[in-house]
């Protein structure tokens, strides 16, 4: 889902999304034999927002994942963990000079 909103000299995007558990591949584990490996749902969240203070030089920030989502990934049930990912939160600030 995204939003956006523009008005005067200010843009503001927000894009949530969602996904939800989904098998992401398989593996093959001597002596147990071939698992499927599930990815757990996660959320995230980016946002923008950016100031034209006139028509050559703009002003901007943007985050990303926001929420600071862990994503986790398992063989055949929860109780078989394969690895956590975390992707720290980021913060962007720029200048952009049109000329």
């Amino acid at each position: 889902m995204i939003g956006m909103y523009d008005y005067q000299n200010w843009s503001l995007r927000v894009a949530y999304n969602w996904r939800d558990k989904f098998l992401s591949g398989t593996a093959n584990i001597v002596g147990i034999g071939v698992l499927p490996l599930y990815t757990e749902a996660y959320d995230w969240l980016d946002a923008s927002l950016i100031y034209k203070v006139n028509s050559h030089l703009s002003l901007s920030i943007e985050g990303l994942n926001i929420l600071d989502t862990v994503r986790k990934s398992y063989y055949e049930t929860p109780e078989r963990p394969q690895n956590v990912l975390l992707n720290d939160t980021q913060v962007i600030g720029s200048i952009t000079l049109r000329y």
